[in-house]
């Protein structure tokens, strides 16, 4: 009975790590960069959003060129996003599910040209 309780519990945990993968894509992150993202850094990444143009001092990322001030790995653009950038019009966006976040970040790093 053991071990048939140990097989059930190791599955389902399985499962839910492979449901979770499903969540982490590239189709998820450009969903939300859309929905999030795209006043400040454009439709196409390139930081000439709507509301760029009425920010002061910084101004968005342009993501095609591949530059990131924080560094460009996916844990180094996970702090960037979770934690925002003070002084800049960036703000924490840790309200999003850590799966989207990771998400958008796949999706940020395909933009670069």
């Amino acid at each position: 009975m053991k071990l048939f309780l140990c097989v059930i519990i190791l599955s389902i945990r399985f499962f839910a790590f492979a449901a979770n993968d499903k969540i982490v894509s590239i189709k998820n992150g450009q969903k939300v960069f859309l929905n999030n993202c795209t006043a400040c850094h454009g439709t196409n990444g390139d930081g000439n959003g709507p509301a760029a143009a009425a920010i002061s001092g910084v101004k968005p990322r342009d993501f095609t060129t591949g530059v990131f001030k924080y560094g460009r790995s996916e844990a180094e653009v996970f702090n960037t996003i979770t934690k925002g950038v003070p002084g800049t019009a960036m703000p924490p966006w840790n309200f999003l599910s850590i799966s989207d976040r990771k998400s958008v970040i796949k999706y940020i790093l395909t933009l670069k040209k």
